[in-house]
């Protein structure tokens, strides 16, 4: 395998017309130059072409070898006299870097994350006495690797990645993780802890497969979800073709006796109905949440579709008490101190499945009209903190469960991030509900 030319070279003095490759390393005058790209005919004097790395008096009996390249003991990989790399061992194409015991000596481990397209693709990694190395940084092809620093030579200092966010260090005799999540360093000692690392870094949203549910189920009763590849905000579909978002773990959770707090452990989840409805066909606001077009179709139309898909799946959907606007006052002065309505009344319901709330969405109210129709939605989801409701809502339009004034409520624009206390009621706006599983 031949990667090209990644280490640094002595050419010798600088000799005009003479073309130089990067990481040529040449003399001119008293100072020596490493070209930064290939040339020919441009003096060392230009540092855009040419990089100033000391004055010496002759390189002809320098050895060179670019900093950070990881050599086994027993000459594994090797960098020839014309600083091009060369592997001469077998490669194996893995998902993970294996493990120290199950690694085998002359082998490279080309690693490649298949979630991953372009750049950052692949990883090589190679025993180096008893430590497994990784050798390169990630590169979107065979041809363009970046060697990491010797970790060795380079004790404690971390790797560094495009975006920023540390990667690996080899520290205390470990080589260790950065949980980006948690702000500390784990130690990487088998393919359960590089799986890990690339889950914490993961910020896209992904489809969960049959096992990821199974998976998902096991993890919402013990509370232990380390290693598995399941984040707020990923999703799946139930038979019915309902679109499931996993939306926070244990949003309800607590130990008192108040209506909303629940006790087990438990998965809120953001449902997109798949189907639109007028918040009140009625055209007013009257009898608010409550009454609403809305929870109707939630509750009459939604929720036994909702029902059979977690049981196929093997879930249950916790009845929970939602304290829910019931009333609304058509002249009462508003959260903003104006006289077109407010909710005026609540009360508790049990529910299987209820609208979104502002706050839900957006982390605190903005046109609801008053703190009746917020009730015990008032936290927000943590898959609204980590991704885009547009992206969730795949920009959709849809409503929320707050009145804003005698004909009109709160929605959430998917194709533009707005929030809105000017959607008519009898508007026919995308249908999303809450409900919570275990």
């Amino acid at each position: 395998m031949d990667l090209g030319k990644v280490a640094i070279v002595p050419a010798g003095e600088y000799v005009d017309g003479t073309e130089y490759e990067r990481l040529d390393m040449i003399t001119y005058g008293s100072g020596v130059y490493i070209a930064k790209e290939d040339n020919q005919n441009v003096l060392p004097t230009d540092s855009s072409v040419w990089m100033h790395i000391g004055d010496y008096a002759t390189v002809a009996n320098m050895t060179v070898t670019r900093n950070g390249i990881g050599r086994p003991d027993d000459d594994t990989i090797k960098v020839n006299a014309n600083g091009v790399f060369r592997c001469t061992c077998k490669m194996e194409k893995v998902s993970f870097a294996p493990s120290v015991e199950d690694a085998v000596k002359n082998t490279v481990y080309l690693v490649e994350d298949v979630a991953v397209t372009g750049a950052n693709k692949y990883q090589m990694w190679t025993l180096i006495g008893d430590k497994m190395v990784c050798i390169s940084d990630r590169s979107p092809d065979l041809s363009n690797y970046v060697l990491l620093t010797d970790f060795e030579a380079h004790r404690d200092s971390s790797v560094v990645s495009a975006d920023g966010v540390h990667g690996i260090r080899y520290h205390d005799e470990k080589f260790q993780g950065y949980d980006t999540e948690n702000d500390e360093w784990f130690e990487i000692k088998d393919n359960t802890a590089r799986n890990r690392l690339d889950i914490i870094n993961r910020k896209t949203r992904r489809q969960l497969s049959t096992s990821d549910l199974t998976a998902l189920k096991t993890a919402i009763t013990s509370g232990d979800f380390d290693g598995l590849d399941i984040k707020d905000g990923d999703y799946f579909s139930g038979a019915s073709g309902l679109k499931y978002t996993l939306g926070e773990f244990n949003h309800f959770k607590g130990s008192t006796t108040q209506y909303s707090v629940i006790a087990d452990n438990h998965y809120a989840i953001v449902v997109d109905c798949m189907a639109t409805t007028p918040w009140n066909s009625a055209g007013n606001t009257t009898g608010a949440y409550k009454a609403s077009t809305l929870r109707t179709y939630l509750t009459e139309t939604a929720l036994p579709k909702v029902l059979s898909d977690m049981q196929a799946l093997g879930f249950t959907v916790i009845s929970r008490q939602c304290l829910e606007s019931n009333a609304f006052d058509s002249t009462g002065v508003n959260r903003w101190g104006k006289a077109t309505g407010c909710s005026s009344g609540w009360e508790w319901l049990a529910e299987q499945i209820i609208a979104l709330s502002e706050p839900n969405v957006y982390g605190g109210s903005i046109a609801g009209s008053s703190f009746f129709d917020v009730g015990e939605a008032n936290r927000q989801l943590n898959c609204f903190k980590e991704h885009s409701f547009m992206d969730i809502a795949d920009m959709k339009y849809f409503w929320l469960r707050e009145s804003s004034a005698a004909s009109y409520a709160c929605a959430a624009y998917g194709d533009n991030g707005n929030a809105n206390g000017l959607g008519g009621v009898t508007i026919a706006y995308s249908v999303f509900g809450l409900i919570v599983i275990n």
